[in-house]
């Protein structure tokens, strides 16, 4: 799953993914076709003294 991580505004830090998918059957008669998008996205005040710029995560 990607994730983006963006400490750019001030002391909090952004995180969004998404997934997706896709399932299909194909039988005698019928076909079935499923499919599954989720996208998130949350955002987290981080506490004093935290090192914005330190990106490693």
């Amino acid at each position: 799953m990607p994730a983006v991580v963006d400490l750019e505004k001030c002391d909090v830090l952004s995180i969004e993914g998404e997934r997706k998918a896709e399932e299909e059957v194909t039988d005698e008669g019928y076909c079935y076709c499923e499919r599954a998008y989720v996208r998130f996205y949350r955002e987290i005040l981080l506490p004093a003294g935290v090192q914005k710029w330190n990106k490693e995560v």
